[in-house]
């Protein structure tokens, strides 16, 4: 029975946050879901390849990270693993699985199953913290108001329905606004008395991370199998494979994951909701380097292949100097210039290669991004040591 029905507790009581936690196993089937979602919002770039389809992406994906972000903050502070708790993340689960199927209605202009969607997984979500609520007293003052900001979020989607067009999407917008200010506008000393566990929220961060470099590999595969095969495009493919593995690299192994662990209330908002732009970035990455292989023998590549692939590697380096710059409070350093100096070196290359040849592109995104994983890893050992083990570590 115990396994059945365990109310809620809290996980992250002064001390504990500090524990070594990995993520559970239902966190980890949870997180399934959201392999076909990453997958279907690089689909919109895929077929719309223009900045109008990459900025559908973008708005698309932040509805899609705002949900797993909102489970997976629940079970870091919350998670009971009882039969209630399973039930309700499976709900979720169905539910965001709903919202990816309706990902590329929504692209084409039908959004009230997305829109349904994304209520359905807000109510669950919002059942969960009210279980919370209930059990763990020390928690309200923070509980109530994400219910309270969660609910006008999802009634504001629901009126969207009663719209068409612009103004459903405007009116997303605000609903967007309220649901992700929600924690902004939260008192600091409230989230001082509730922290986030130090060890988990990181891992769960890079398990997402995972999920979507790991779509830019299958979609690095999946384009070569589609394609004839000449030099320029094998070229395209093992550039694409290198910008991929140094953004890895700079992310797991290189990312100064001690100071973000010490850095201030405001630096860790940096790091946390960094992470939204900085895997829209990503995707951008995996759906330019796709569509820069199959036009690997056509000429030029489009604009809009530029701005997804140049665009989204500069948003990610530059985001990953932002978060660290923050959390150290010096943005001075070896490794924040030389990140902050990849980005302006791809933007450049972005509006100045209209003219290039795929491959060229490509080469050269590797090239900027490898010079500056050289860069980090070739600082002196007194730096060096100051990193933090990866986040697996």
């Amino acid at each position: 029975m115990a396994r059945l029905l365990r109310p809620p507790k809290l996980r992250t009581r002064e001390g504990l946050e500090l524990d070594e936690r990995h993520a559970t196993w239902t966190e980890l089937f949870f997180d399934l879901v959201f392999v076909a979602a990453i997958a279907e919002l690089g689909g919109v770039v895929h077929h719309d390849p223009s900045l109008e389809g990459i900025l559908k992406m973008a708005g698309l994906f932040v509805p899609v990270w705002w949900v797993w972000i909102g489970y997976t903050l629940y079970a870091d502070r919350f998670d009971s693993d009882d039969a209630v708790f399973r039930g309700l993340m499976f709900a979720g689960m169905l539910g965001s699985g709903a919202l990816a199927i309706n990902v590329h209605f929504a692209a084409a202009g039908s959004s009230a199953g997305f829109a349904l969607s994304y209520v359905a997984v807000r109510i669950v979500l919002i059942t969960l913290y009210d279980r919370a609520r209930r059990h763990v007293p020390e928690a309200r003052p923070l509980v109530v108001r994400y219910m309270r900001g969660f609910s006008v979020s999802a009634a504001l989607w629901l009126i969207s329905l009663a719209f068409q067009g612009t103004a459903r999407y405007a009116i997303w917008a605000i609903a967007m606004a309220i649901d992700i200010g929600t924690p902004v506008t939260m008192p600091p000393r409230v989230f001082r008395a509730l922290p986030v566990h130090q060890s988990h929220l990181p891992e769960r961060f890079g398990l997402f991370i995972l999920i979507v470099l790991g779509e830019t590999v299958v979609s690095v595969t999946a384009a070569s199998a589609d394609i004839e095969w000449t030099l320029s495009a094998g070229v395209v493919a093992a550039c694409g494979f290198v910008t991929v593995v140094c953004l890895w690299w700079i992310y797991f192994d290189l990312l100064d994951l001690g100071a973000i662990r010490g850095a201030s209330f405001y630096a860790f908002q940096v790091y946390f909701y960094g992470h939204l732009p900085l895997l829209i970035g990503l995707e951008g990455v995996g759906a330019g380097t796709k569509l820069a292989i199959t036009s690997a023998t056509d000429g030029s590549p489009a604009g809009g292949v530029r701005a997804a692939l140049l665009g989204g590697a500069a948003l990610s380096v530059a985001l990953l100097a932002a978060m660290e710059g923050a959390a150290k409070g010096d943005f001075g350093g070896r490794a924040v210039v030389g990140r902050f100096a990849a980005a302006l070196a791809l933007i450049v290359l972005a509006l100045a290669g209209g003219g290039l040849a795929p491959v060229l592109v490509l080469a050269l995104t590797a090239a900027i991004l490898a010079a500056e994983l050289v860069n980090e890893l070739s600082a002196p050992a007194s730096v060096a040591a100051q990193r933090a083990p990866s986040f697996g570590g």
